[in-house]
């Protein structure tokens, strides 16, 4: 058995009520195209707390300052360890097929100049990153 750190616990529940909550009713997909539009549209706002995982907006979960630490820690990381030559995004859209997530890390391909527009899509991300996570 794990030892779990006391400060995980919350998390831990947080977490695992998310997960353990059925889904009782039926859901309406989207696709990337429809979400871009509705933000356009302003019915979803810039700074709502959704991301579109797998067709399906999801909630997102807010940040504590443990987890911000972590996260910008591992950024300055990564970019000191991979160099110039990957772009290190924290908590910004990456395009797939059928989702726009933002997730904590995401290493992309270039600089953030090359990004201005549009957001980089998962195929520019490493291939290991892309089918194993890190």
């Amino acid at each position: 058995m794990v030892a779990v750190p006391a400060s995980w616990t919350s998390v831990l529940r947080q977490l695992v009520r998310i997960v353990l909550i059925p889904v009782t009713e039926h859901l309406w997909r989207i696709s990337v195209d429809q979400y871009h539009a509705m933000i356009g549209a302003g019915i979803i706002g810039e700074n709502d707390p959704v991301e579109l995982l797998e067709g399906i907006l999801v909630a997102k979960l807010s940040n504590n300052t443990g987890h911000i630490f972590i996260t910008e820690s591992l950024r300055r990381w990564l970019e000191k360890a991979l160099g110039p030559q990957w772009y290190i995004r924290c908590q910004e859209p990456l395009v797939t097929e059928d989702s726009q997530p933002e997730p904590d890390i995401a290493v992309v391909r270039g600089s953030f100049r090359d990004y201005r527009r549009p957001h980089p899509a998962a195929s520019e991300a490493p291939p290991r990153s892309r089918s194993t996570g890190w």
